[in-house]
This record gives C-alpha cells, structure tokens and sequence, in this order.
C-alpha cells in the first residue's frame, strides 16, 4: 500500500512539473513573438510526424537565408516551392515562427 502511494505522488510530481515547464516554454514562444516582423517564406520540406504537419520554410532575414520550421493542422492547401506569409520573432528568427497566410 506505501509503495502505491508513493509512485502515486512521483506521477503527480512528474506531471505537475511537466506543465509548469509547457506553461514556461509557451511564454517564451509568445513573448518573443510579440516583437515579430511579417515576412515572405518558401515551404521548402513538409512531413508528417504523427500530428500536426511540420512545415519547413526559407526565408531571407537581416541580409541572411535562414531555415525554420514550425507545425499547423492546416496544410491541405499547402505545397512544396509555395511561398506563405509568417511571422519571425526578431530576436530568434531561426527558432520562433507563426504562420500567417499564403502570399497571393
């Protein structure tokens, strides 16, 4: 019965801490998201990797090409070569990236 207890309270502890650290990291993300610039991307790769599909992007940012990646559910309409709209975090533009559209 102490032993139920006890691998009771390590799950609690490990999720519990799990959480703390998604609820940290997505504070991260949004903050260096609130100093963004809109850009133009070419989708360069797209794979799926049970979930969301990543999609892989180059773009030109401060005089340089620079590679991201960043996943969506919304990719029926996307293709490889296509050129999107995203949002590039100043600060990390190589780390966070939200996409916005397609360019028309």
């Amino acid at each position: 019965m102490r032993e139920k207890k006890i691998v009771i309270i390590v799950t609690v502890i490990i999720f519990t801490l799990l959480a703390i650290y998604g609820i940290f990291k997505s504070r991260e993300r949004n903050a260096a998201l609130a100093d963004s610039v809109l850009a133009e991307a070419k989708i360069t790769n797209m794979y799926n990797a049970r979930g969301p599909e990543t999609i892989e992007v180059e773009f030109y940012f401060g005089h340089r090409i620079v590679h991201s990646s960043f996943a969506t559910s919304h990719w029926d309409s996307l293709s490889v070569n296509q050129k999107i709209r995203i949002l590039v975090s100043k600060k990390y533009p190589d780390k966070y990236v939200k996409y916005v559209g397609i360019v028309k």
